[in-house]
């Protein structure tokens, strides 16, 4: 009997030391800096208690206040200032925040152990009754983490750089991978040369290779990284409306009466953002012999009303476009759509597009090598990978005035954003390279910021 009670002993004994052990582990004290008054935007930015008049003020919860962040496993952080510490309790995802505080001071508090990929819980409680106790807390958005060196020797990277390199020695020219998860960029390589080829189709020994940093055109995904973000910019700060009528920015476009299909009149934003605007995909405002009708697409001055290659002329021919559809009852993908979209930005904004979205995004981002006109911003060919090869001229089957023969490098391919709109449109014309392209993307995946910057 004594023996059994001697083991139950020893067994109580070290079990509490597990419980201990663990308990210890999960109330370590994190790690706590005194910082400077934190300046910028944030994805929660709130003080405590929350009161009656506060837009986050939920009346079901008088003392545990909740709010929900974006975060990743392994990063994150509370920047916060109280002038009573001991009034209150803080828990990321039902754990405790245990830190030696100090009253008075912002003070910035690592929680990477706390926080998980996705929406995560911030719970702010007052457990002491001091009707003067304020806590106020900013959470910055997450950021992205180079973590590439620790999947240097990863298989499957091993295994796409093989096939991209195999790729490269049967002809493709050259590329670029990022490859990004959970806040983290986990691969970044580069590929072949920057200009692959002469003019005779010959591999060029003496190219400049590409790097990480090279920079590449982005063509249609200029919709989505300059175009898109303004209007999700401007949407957010209340200067646009995406269900405001086209006619309430430019009030010269509106239907004639000699149009066949008519719509432009109360044309949206909204609509113009889905590609249901009525426009045919390329009418080629800049080749007046253009002729979709023709068997080889061309027919002298067919395209003679629409055609400019002045870029003070393309919101005119934009108006006098016909419409193929009644707008919102087809989906058809149109350059026009964020063409249009372009000029309704720099009419609001009273910037050209290159400026605003630079100003508001590559600049704040400190994206050094992301922009239009690239050749005009200090950049140098052998730092931007070539494009077509002769030109605009498809191999000789493609002709108008003032066609590119030469190899296009440096300058935008898209042939209405580089004749007709000067290298900056609202569908084409963006230059960037695959790091800068990840960070503009881990914007939406933190919806809508990066660190201490909110974009919308």
């Amino acid at each position: 009997m004594k023996k059994c009670w001697k083991k139950i002993m020893m067994f109580s004994i070290v079990l509490s030391i597990l419980f201990f052990t663990s308990a210890c582990v999960v109330q370590q004290k994190m790690e706590v800096r005194e910082i400077n008054n934190p300046k910028g935007s944030y994805q929660v930015s709130q003080t405590y208690p929350i009161q009656a008049e506060d837009e986050e003020f939920d009346s079901s919860l008088l003392t545990n206040q909740m709010q929900t962040f974006h975060g990743y496993t392994g990063q994150g952080e509370l920047l916060l200032k109280t002038n009573d510490r001991k009034a209150f309790e803080i828990y990321v995802n039902d754990e405790q925040v245990i830190a030696n505080l100090r009253d008075g001071t912002w003070q910035q508090v690592d929680i990477s152990e706390l926080t998980k990929n996705g929406d995560n819980a911030l719970q702010v409680s007052q457990v002491e009754n001091n009707s003067k106790a304020e806590m106020a807390i900013k959470i910055p958005y997450p950021i992205l983490e180079d973590k590439t060196n620790d999947y240097v020797n990863n298989d499957n990277f091993e295994f796409i750089d093989q096939l991209i390199h195999a790729e490269i020695e049967n002809g493709f020219s050259s590329a670029q991978l990022v490859v990004t998860k959970n806040g983290k960029m986990i691969k970044s390589s580069a590929y072949g040369d920057v200009n692959a080829y002469d003019q005779q189709g010959k591999r060029q020994e003496n190219s400049a290779k590409v790097t990480e940093d090279t920079l590449y055109d982005l063509a249609s995904n200029t919709k989505m990284y300059a175009t898109n973000y303004a209007i999700q910019k401007l949407v957010s700060e209340g200067d646009l409306d995406i269900n405001q009528k086209v006619s309430e920015i430019f009030p010269e476009f509106k239907d004639e009466e000699s149009d066949e299909i008519k719509g432009k009149d109360d044309l949206t934003i909204k609509e113009i953002l889905q590609h249901q605007a009525g426009f045919p995909a390329d009418p080629q405002y800049h080749n007046k012999n253009y002729d979709p009708e023709a068997d080889d697409l061309t027919t002298p001055d067919a395209n003679q009303e629409l055609y400019t290659q002045d870029r003070n002329n393309v919101m005119e021919k934009i108006i006098a476009t016909p419409l193929e559809y009644e707008p919102g009852t087809e989906t058809m993908y149109s350059d026009v759509d964020y063409m249009l979209l372009g000029f309704i930005i720099e009419k609001v904004t009273q910037q050209s597009l290159d400026e605003y979205i630079a100003q508001n995004y590559f600049q704040p981002l400190n994206l050094q090598h992301t922009t239009f006109r690239p050749l005009d911003h200090h950049f140098k060919k052998d730092q931007i990978a070539a494009t077509e090869l002769h030109g605009n001229t498809r191999d000789g089957a493609v002709d108008f005035d003032n066609i590119r023969k030469q190899t296009v490098q440096g300058e935008v391919h898209d042939e209405k954003a580089f004749y007709s709109m000067e290298g900056v449109s609202g569908h084409a014309g963006l230059f960037s390279n695959a790091k800068d392209l990840a960070v503009l993307t881990q914007i939406t995946m933190n919806r809508g910021g990066l660190r201490g910057i909110s974009i919308f």
